[in-house]
């Protein structure tokens, strides 16, 4: 075996060494792009959270508005001593 030649072994730990620094890259670039996609899940995700909020919100809003016209009703069918809106504005 000449100085520059190298024993089978050793290109064989070579060649071993270099597919596993190629794995590794490999598997640097896949979590990247898994990163990435979690991140833009939990973007989507906040930003439905939001609108989530937001739609609370309305709801909370319009069952405060739905409780005041009920009492207005009520305190209509009072005054008006309509007897069929009275018996209507005690179911609500």
């Amino acid at each position: 075996m000449t100085e520059n030649q190298i024993s089978e072994y050793t290109q064989k730990l070579l060649d071993r060494v270099v597919a596993l620094t190629h794995e590794v890259e490999n598997l640097r670039t896949s979590y990247g792009i898994v990163r990435d996609r979690l991140n833009m899940n939990a973007e989507q995700l906040f930003v439905l959270a939001k609108g989530f909020t937001d739609e609370a919100k309305l709801i909370e809003q319009f069952a405060t508005l739905s409780t005041q016209a009920a009492s207005i009703t009520a305190d209509m069918a009072m005054l008006t001593k309509n007897e069929a809106l009275i018996q209507l504005a005690k179911t609500l």
